[in-house]
């Protein structure tokens, strides 16, 4: 009886920590940097034309920054294919659909926990500006460490705005690493 009630217990108690999501925050540490650039296979008029492929399927929804599951099942493979041939505009839009749904929104999206879109988000966001997207006045505090890996987080991270404010530091520090691992990968491209 002893062993049954043990065993139930030991169910319960991981069945609360995936659903609390803490199973997925501690897998998260486990993930590494990619430091490899991807292969580029497609030139930079195939890279925007994927990208206004995506944003036509988006326009075409018609639901304004909003957008049904449907457009976003056929945009999103294009919209990711540009982004990682160096189109910023991709960046941009994948930084905003993430963001929005994980840490605005607090929703998974694209089979990632929103602590892990909200990440995914951080790092296109990061990227775009290594590549030359201008910072925002507002957001320039929070860039100065979400640019450079070799600087630590301050301790009162809360007075840096909102990416400190709503993502966790970790998530941060995965999403600049992999934003500066990648950012020599589009030297001299500016789609």
């Amino acid at each position: 009886m002893k062993k049954v009630l043990k065993i139930v217990l030991a169910f319960m108690l991981v069945a609360i920590l995936i659903a609390g999501g803490y199973v997925v925050w501690f897998l998260g540490w486990l993930r590494t940097v990619e430091s490899d650039c991807r292969p580029q296979v497609l030139t930079s008029q195939q890279a925007e034309a994927h990208f206004q492929s995506a944003m036509g399927i988006f326009e075409a929804d018609g639901m304004g920054e909003h957008h049904s599951f449907e457009a976003l099942e056929q945009a999103l493979p294009l919209l990711k294919k540009a982004a990682h041939h160096g189109h910023r505009g991709a960046m941009n839009e994948l930084a905003g659909l993430y963001i929005t749904s994980g840490v605005v929104n607090m929703l998974s999206f694209d089979g990632y926990s929103p602590v892990v879109a909200g990440e995914i988000g951080m790092m296109w966001s990061i990227l775009a500006n290594h590549l030359g997207d201008e910072i925002s006045e507002h957001n320039q505090a929070a860039y100065v460490y979400l640019m450079d890996p070799s600087k630590p987080f301050p301790d009162e991270v809360s007075k840096l705005g909102w990416p400190f404010n709503m993502i966790d530091t970790g998530s941060l520090e995965r999403a600049r690493r992999q934003a500066y691992a990648w950012r020599q990968c589009w030297v001299g491209m500016n789609p």
